[in-house]
């Protein structure tokens, strides 16, 4: 176990509490995710058996280091389940999980102002999402479409990352009502991208 639970829980109560933590990541409420993460049972992700729910548990504290700003750990989290993963003789069967751990790594990359290195794990993730995720309604392609661009950007290329803000931006039209974990890093990025093609 990566961490010790103060009570037993049954395999339903865990599951739901999964549920609820990957929700408080996405509505953005990081302390309660925090609390609630340090109470869940998480399984060591290397064990057979249950890889599907150790990497889940390790993608999870992943984001949650990342949205708290601990992008080290968040790095070094992503890593040992992208090294799960590949010596994994399943690997064809843990490509979503694969695909989060190169974005969570190339997030880390970026806000660690690391371009260079980002920009390749980033375009890895959106390669693996447009396999894996609809292209054309995606909020999660879009996510990975915003953070590569965003690398770009810093790496002086605006030309590029105008293709990927296009595609991005076509993904969130197709949702009425889309969260704000998704909204405002594309619109960020577009004020970002203005400004940069102006000058």
């Amino acid at each position: 176990m990566l961490t010790s639970p103060g009570i037993q829980r049954s395999k339903y109560e865990t599951a739901i509490e999964r549920v609820r933590l990957n929700l408080l990541l996405a509505q953005g409420s990081t302390t309660e995710a925090a609390e609630l993460a340090a109470k869940l049972p998480i399984v060591d992700a290397d064990l057979g058996p249950q890889i599907a729910n150790g990497l889940t548990d390790r993608t999870l504290l992943a984001r949650l280091a990342l949205a708290t700003g601990h992008a080290q750990q968040a790095r070094d989290l992503a890593q040992q389940g992208l090294s799960i993963i590949e010596a994994s003789h399943s690997r064809d069967y843990l490509v979503v999980a694969e695909q989060r751990f190169r974005l969570i790594a190339g997030k880390a990359l970026w806000v660690s102002k690391q371009a260079t290195d980002a920009e390749p794990m980033l375009r890895q993730a959106t390669e693996l999402g447009e396999k894996i995720y609809d292209p054309a309604r995606s909020p999660e392609l879009a996510d990975a479409q915003i953070a590569l661009a965003e690398a770009l950007l810093d790496l002086k290329r605006p030309l590029d990352a105008r293709v990927l803000v296009a595609k991005a931006k076509a993904i969130h039209a197709t949702h009425k009502e889309l969260g704000e974990q998704y909204r405002l890093p594309l619109l960020a990025l577009e004020a970002r991208l203005a400004a940069r093609l102006s000058l």
